[in-house]
């Protein structure tokens, strides 16, 4: 096989993976997202950069603080990719969910920001003011009849 990310050896790598993704008939505005990820991090070994010889200059702790959504669909070989051990940008929700449990799978939950969506902020004479933005009242109170849980964040 003389296929991109072959090497001569009958191991796939991510040049492989680049090159199915890209010979695939699907168009890329169409494949989604997950599966391109997932076919690529069978193949990349993330590793964080850590103060493995506790060197007092060093400015990265001694072992990794966060618990790693998805870390185990990692490759445990191939090229690493060191990272920064900064705190994940996409929590586990099914380990830590934000909201409690819905009473019943009928209610569907409306999540609004409070700020330029239901208020709305400005400066004037050095001051900030805020106003309700029209229809505000008339918007919640027809969403919760509809029997939406209202969530303002």
């Amino acid at each position: 096989d003389r296929s991109p990310g072959m090497g001569g050896g009958s191991q796939p790598t991510v040049l492989s993976a680049v090159s199915d993704v890209l010979a695939s008939r699907v168009p890329l505005d169409r494949l989604r997202a997950s599966a391109i990820r997932a076919k690529m991090l069978q193949y990349m070994r993330f590793r964080p950069l850590l103060n493995i010889d506790r060197d007092p200059d060093c400015p990265w702790p001694h072992e990794d603080p966060y618990e790693r959504y998805g870390a185990e669909h990692f490759a445990q070989d191939g090229p690493t990719i060191w990272y920064e051990p900064l705190p994940p940008m996409l929590p586990n929700l099914e380990q830590n969910p934000k909201l409690p449990p819905v009473a019943s799978s009928e209610t569907y939950s409306l999540v609004l920001d409070l700020d330029e969506t239901l208020v709305h902020y400005f400066e004037m004479d050095g001051l900030g003011n805020y106003e309700i933005r029209p229809g505000m009242y008339d918007f919640v109170a027809r969403m919760h009849q509809l029997g939406y849980e209202i969530v303002i964040f």
